[in-house]
């Protein structure tokens, strides 16, 4: 998986609306890097282990910049669907693609807080924010999820609405279709 696959979704959008597009392929280790959206530019990520295997595909618009560099990568309270949640709410998912020995770990780790990976999402919303806090420095999400997972960034600029970014969240999404995203978001 290279930056092929960040070009090919890229032609796809460009090809039905001619609007120019930036793709960017993060490969998982030091590369996965998130950068920052400047003023006027929005646009989707993605999160994949492979060209078969994604698990989430989001977009950030103008003022929602924070999900385009952060949200996924740490717990909060508040925020609805989160990659990290996802996979927290999920961890019977990753164990077909990750290392055992990582996902007992977290299992562990939500016992210890007595959470339930079936039932995180609704209990992670009974603790208060500094427990929350001190749940996702443990788990260490964001670190890991740059280790085991790829991401690729598509940069729209000088947008007017949000139009364009729905469409090409939507082809990406059709594209990859990944695992996190409905009912397992």
């Amino acid at each position: 998986m290279s930056q092929k696959l960040a070009d090919q979704l890229k032609a796809d959008f460009e090809n039905i609306t001619n609007i120019s597009c930036e793709a960017t392929f993060m490969k998982k280790g030091d590369d996965h890097q998130p950068t920052t959206l400047r003023n006027g530019q929005k646009g989707v990520y993605v999160f994949l282990l492979d060209k078969h295997v994604c698990f989430k595909v989001g977009k950030a618009n103008t003022n929602s910049k924070a999900r385009w560099n952060s949200h996924h990568y740490s717990l909060d309270g508040y925020t609805p669907s989160t990659l990290t949640k996802s996979m927290l709410n999920n961890l019977p998912t990753l164990r077909h693609h990750f290392d055992d020995n990582d996902i007992n770990n977290f299992e562990l780790i939500l016992d210890k807080y007595g959470l339930k990976s079936s039932k995180f999402k609704l209990g992670i919303k009974s603790l208060d924010k500094t427990t929350v806090k001190k749940l996702s420095d443990e788990l260490g999400m964001k670190q890991w999820i740059r280790d085991n997972m790829s991401r690729i960034e598509l940069v729209l600029n000088d947008c007017e609405d949000d139009f364009d970014s729905n469409l090409l969240e939507a082809i990406v999404q059709f594209r990859l279709k990944p695992i996190f995203e409905g009912k397992n978001a």
